[in-house]
């Protein structure tokens, strides 16, 4: 990985429509200027070393509508992030269901799900309250759910799908919900757990038809439609929504 020394980047400020745009500046072998935002909302300009701050200016003042517009939504997306405490009370989604969490002492560890009356409960039996010791008990109880149940959507989807996945692996990798590899190894991240089912058959679908496509092609997205024909909605819902599939 390459590191930026400090000296390569700067940032400035302009201002727009009574709003202020904090730009952030790296300099590098590049040939052009490019301009993204960041999840954090954050505009960032990289260019040649040789750009001047003059151009960078310019440059970012003609897109500034367009920063803001989309400061505005990073800001929304980050506001769907929950905020876990670990505490009983706290509430996680299980299959896109909202469960209230409820830790109990016991002599040794275990969580279940569970309905009092009209109340979805998460039961987490510990003999620690420790919040740490909590927090990677829930994780590994997700994992746990994972590895079960993505497993048997995998089973089901692949008797629909071409192509042969040699292996099915478990992680939480951050930005990436699935992934397919070219020994037909297949990983997806836990996290899944937390959203609704049929976003998970997606996710499922879409690394299965990577077996015979790797590669985000015409053909590969027409193959995802034949088993999925709303696969763009369930897309969509994940592209917004996934950052509250959070621990």
């Amino acid at each position: 990985m390459i590191r930026l020394r400090a000296k390569e980047m700067e940032n400035m400020q302009i201002q727009h429509n009574n709003e202020i745009i904090t730009i952030y500046i790296i300099r590098s072998r590049r040939k052009t200027a490019c301009l993204r935002i960041l999840p954090d909302g954050r505009a960032e300009v990289r260019g040649p070393k040789l750009m001047s701050d003059a151009f960078v200016r310019e440059f970012v003042q003609a897109k500034a509508d367009w920063i803001l517009k989309k400061r505005r939504e990073a800001a929304e997306y980050q506001s769907k992030k929950r905020i876990h405490t670990y505490q009983s009370g706290d509430v996680f989604l299980y299959l896109g269901m909202e469960y209230v969490l409820s830790i109990k002492a016991a002599g040794r560890k275990r969580m279940e799900l569970a309905k009092k009356e009209e109340e979805r409960l998460l039961l987490l039996y510990t003999v620690s309250f420790e919040t740490k010791g909590i927090e990677k008990q829930i994780k590994e109880w997700y994992k746990k759910q994972a590895e079960e149940y993505i497993t048997k959507q995998v089973e089901y989807y692949a008797q629909m799908i071409p192509g042969k996945y040699e292996s099915i692996t478990m992680e939480n990798r951050k930005g990436r919900w699935g992934s397919c590899s070219s020994k037909g190894g297949l990983t997806f991240n836990w996290r899944l757990m937390m959203a609704p089912p049929e976003i998970i058959d997606y996710v499922v679908v879409h690394e299965l038809c990577h077996l015979e496509h790797m590669d985000h092609s015409p053909s590969y997205w027409r193959a995802v439609e034949s088993v999925l024909p709303d696969y763009k909605l369930r897309k969509e819902w994940l592209k917004e929504n996934g950052i509250s599939l959070n621990l």
